[in-house]
């Protein structure tokens, strides 16, 4: 099974469309050019594969121990055994060479954008947002998380506050009026001695 236990009892099946390729786009990116790590915020549990939580977990460690090349060498430099044993059972330094290959980094900003929204569209679902409900756009009725997955993570963000803003509001605020408010000189006296 390719995701962390859990994930698929979590999420409907049309949530995680394409969510292995999303992560392993992320971290190839990241393996190819460890210092991308620097511009971006995200940590391993924004990652819900098991190869993406390792590989990306395994690129940060290395990182964040100097290391501006994740090659061969960083890895068996720097981590134990335990994690170049895990790093073989995914595929080892071949299937890493491979993703770095085909991989281009002039596109990471696409690729971190996708990752960030679909992240949104989990975290709007954990929320109890409908996203497999139908809605009305230009182009005719869809389910939302469809509509979501034609925007960037920002216009996503930005839709779910424009929703959130036609809600109405209603305040049942009661305005005293000053002759309520009529404290006399024995009310304050009693405030006073802490009555």
């Amino acid at each position: 099974m390719p995701f962390i236990s859990g994930v698929k009892d979590k999420y409907p099946a049309e949530l995680l469309e394409n969510r292995l390729t999303i992560e392993g786009n992320v971290v190839a990116s990241i393996m190819k050019d460890l210092l991308l790590l620097d511009e971006i915020k995200i940590t391993s549990k924004d990652f819900i594969s098991k190869d993406g939580h390792f590989l990306f977990s395994l690129a940060k460690s290395i990182r964040d121990k100097g290391y501006a090349v994740f090659d061969e060498v960083a890895v068996k430099s720097s981590c134990s055994e335990a994690v170049y044993e895990k790093l073989e059972s995914v595929g080892g330094f071949e299937t890493v060479r491979h993703m770095i290959d085909v991989i281009d980094t002039q596109n990471f900003n696409v690729y971190i954008d996708t990752f960030y929204r679909e992240n949104i569209i989990l975290r709007l679902h954990r929320e109890g947002f409908p996203l497999l409900k139908d809605t009305d756009t230009k182009q005719g009725k869809m389910k939302i998380y469809e509509l979501f997955r034609k925007m960037t993570a920002e216009q996503v963000i930005d839709w779910y506050d424009a929703k959130l803003s036609e809600m109405p509001i209603t305040s049942t605020s009661l305005v005293l009026e000053d002759e309520y408010l009529d404290f006399d000189d024995e009310f304050l006296d009693s405030c006073s001695e802490g009555e």
